[in-house]
């Protein structure tokens, strides 16, 4: 897959995309074979990141995804979730804490 050539290649720190382009980077079948070992942190954002598929991809690539939440009119993020807190399975797709 051409994405995980580049965060090779190109030593990423950060990737930001949508989740199903986390989806089909998680899925690709020999993914492990990429040094990707740079990546630092990744950005989510356009749709609500399932947490199964945040939590996969946490695991396998060792880089904690931040799921963004914005509008045109904000250019184009208005807030991010926390980084220490953990996702939620009450709240899919939420890395906020729940409510005590």
């Amino acid at each position: 897959m051409k994405a995980l050539e580049i965060i090779e290649r190109d030593k990423v720190a950060v990737f930001e995309g949508v989740p199903s382009m986390y989806g089909a980077i998680l899925n690709v079948p020999d993914h492990e074979r990429y040094d990707t070992s740079t990546l630092r942190g990744c950005a989510s954002g356009g749709a609500p990141m399932p947490v199964e598929l945040m939590r996969g991809f946490e695991e396998a690539f060792s880089c904690q995804i931040l799921e963004g939440y914005g509008l045109s009119e904000t250019s184009p993020v208005a807030s991010f979730n926390h980084p220490t807190a953990s996702a939620s399975p009450a709240r899919s797709g939420s890395r906020s804490p729940a409510w005590r």
